[in-house]
């Protein structure tokens, strides 16, 4: 009898160990906290984005106008003569003060213009004057006077030189003055009645 109580405790406490034993095991398929690593997410590759049409850009001050060009009205004016050119023996060519002149309608009325407010032009003795126009402009005919320097109005103004006829020229020569300090008035008439203007220079012939 005893030998079977025996017997019987050691079966109780074999099967009480196994459930101890089985217990701490983890089962089958089951993972530990804190050592599984979580599932690869598969990596899908980029969708591509639909870009939308950029806007135009709007242009600074609202919607654009169309300027129309600005009309400028002549104003009316004088109209001032093609002015008269001096050189001495082929020299540079030297612009003559304009004086009086009526030229298409319009016109100024000048004195006589004194030595003083001239620049002196060197002439030596003898030499060969040359008369013309700016852009090579036509004269019909003209005439020179000269005054000496120290006559302030051209009183004492005697003719130097004219010209013969009245034909299209664009370019006149003439013999200087004697020597001295003289103002030379040359007046040149245009063609088609379009006027006559006087221009002055000062002569220093030496």
């Amino acid at each position: 009898m005893l030998r079977r109580l025996t017997s019987l405790l050691l079966a109780v406490l074999a099967v009480t160990g196994c459930g101890s034993a089985g217990a701490s095991a983890p089962p089958i398929g089951a993972t530990r906290l804190g050592t599984a690593s979580a599932p690869a997410v598969p990596t899908l590759p980029p969708t591509p984005m639909s870009q939308a049409p950029s806007p135009e850009p709007s242009p600074t001050g609202g919607p654009t106008a169309s300027v129309a060009a600005e009309v400028t009205e002549p104003v009316p004016g004088i109209s001032l003569p093609p002015l008269a050119l001096l050189s001495v023996d082929g020299g540079e060519p030297m612009t003559g003060a304009l004086g009086t002149y009526v030229y298409e309608g319009s016109g100024s009325d000048a004195p006589w213009l004194p030595a003083a407010s001239l620049e002196p032009v060197q002439v030596p003795a003898g030499a060969t004057l040359e008369l013309t126009l700016e852009s090579a402009s036509a004269f019909v005919s003209w005439s020179a006077q000269v005054a000496a320097a120290e006559d302030v109005r051209g009183e004492s103004r005697t003719g130097l030189a004219q010209s013969e006829g009245s034909e299209r020229m664009e370019s006149a020569a003439f013999a200087s003055p004697e020597t001295g300090q003289w103002v030379l008035a040359v007046r040149v008439f245009y063609p088609d009645d379009r006027g006559d203007a006087l221009f002055f220079w000062l002569l220093d012939v030496s």
